[in-house]
């Protein structure tokens, strides 16, 4: 991607299986979107947490939670967003946001698979197309990431989550 793209916030792309694929900036609708998804998310592990605990444990459990979420734990560039972007399934989800605000109807079966095969290009793409244009890279490029998102190089954190491609979680 030029230069003059990257100034102007207009993504990446990805070649996947012979098709061109452009990965939208985080917006404040992508980050909107990914907070919502991670409330839900956390709230869908507690009460499955709950099934198994007494039910004065579960209430707690799910009060806190709640808290977490009406407080902004979730907020994008938050250290939940920040954890949960150290996951390839939560990743995965944030970069089918970022897909579907170009391509409407890219299912996140394909994203998973892109996951599964191109780890490195797929994770490169996602730093590229939040790049801050203006900060130097360790080459002396542009395009460092933006405060609040992950600054590990694509290489680190294809080393971090290789095991979990293995086996995703829920």
């Amino acid at each position: 991607m030029g230069q003059v793209a990257k100034a102007l916030g207009a993504g990446s792309t990805i070649e996947f299986r012979g098709e061109t694929y452009k990965l939208s900036p985080w917006s404040y609708a992508i980050q909107s979107q990914f907070e919502e998804y991670l409330e839900d998310h956390a709230l869908k592990v507690v009460r499955r947490l709950a099934r198994s605990l007494p039910e004065a444990e579960a209430q707690v459990l799910m009060k806190q939670t709640v808290r977490d979420v009406s407080s902004g734990v979730y907020t994008f560039g938050g250290e939940a967003v920040q954890e949960a972007l150290k996951s390839v399934p939560h990743l995965i989800h944030l970069t089918w946001l970022m897909l579907k605000a170009n391509h409407p109807r890219v299912p996140k079966a394909l994203v998973e698979d892109m996951y599964r095969e191109e780890l490195e290009r797929v994770l490169e793409a996602v730093t590229l197309a939040n790049a801050d244009p203006s900060s130097p890279t360790p080459e002396g490029q542009t395009g460092a990431p933006e405060q609040g998102q992950t600054a590990a190089s694509p290489s680190a954190l294809t080393d971090s989550l290789q095991s979990s491609l293995a086996s995703p979680t829920t």
